[in-house]
């Protein structure tokens, strides 16, 4: 078994427990926090887990084997070595730390050429700031009407909790094809059935 396939399948593991793990949290989070008491671990786990896989196949087959929904085109495969697992290693760590990083500068980084790497940074500044300025402006404007002390009436409980799950899932599927491109960048462009089943069950395991 050569080295290469060894790396790419280590880089893979490493960068989709980091990515799964730093990220997921920011679009699952509340979700979770806010039906933990009502549903078991179970009941949230499925439907996470069937968005994952929503996501991953729809884009293999959109795209033609290629379930970074093509925001690898820039970036073409390239033997993986030693040191590309070194991103996502440190990404771990970070993790597990606390400290708030981003999983595509860490992990595209080390595969990313300089011209690039600067449009992945210039794009995603900008997207800070269009991010921020959108979602600060429309608290400013429903906050008023929508924040109360008062608890959600009994009878318009189900409604808010089918929307609060109709919008989670959005938020997951949304970011899921995004981020995708941070763990399959260790794979090949356009991914195999085969390892398309390998996949699915590693990412289904790691949420």
């Amino acid at each position: 078994m050569e080295w290469t396939f060894i790396y790419m399948w280590v880089g893979f593991l490493l960068a989709a427990y980091s990515v799964i793990a730093n990220d997921s949290v920011q679009t699952l989070g509340t979700w979770i926090a806010s039906n933990s008491e009502r549903f078991k671990w179970q009941y949230l786990w499925i439907p996470a887990s069937a968005v994952l896989l929503f996501t991953l196949w729809y884009g293999w087959v959109v795209n033609g084997g290629d379930i970074s929904y093509g925001r690898l085109a820039k970036i073409p495969f390239q033997e993986i070595q030693w040191y590309h697992a070194v991103a996502p290693m440190v990404l771990v760590a970070l993790t597990k730390l606390g400290v708030p990083v981003s999983t595509t500068f860490l992990v595209l980084s080390a595969f990313a050429s300089g011209v690039v790497f600067e449009k992945m940074l210039i794009k995603s500044a900008l997207g800070y700031v269009v991010s921020a300025t959108a979602a600060y402006t429309v608290w400013l404007a429903v906050s008023r009407w929508l924040e109360t002390k008062a608890d959600i009436p009994p009878d318009q409980d189900k409604w808010w909790r089918v929307g609060q799950w109709a919008t989670t899932g959005w938020l997951w599927f949304t970011w899921l094809s995004h981020d995708m491109a941070n763990i399959a960048v260790f794979l090949p462009r356009q991914v195999s059935l085969e390892m398309m089943f390998a996949i699915s069950v590693i990412l289904v395991v790691g949420v």
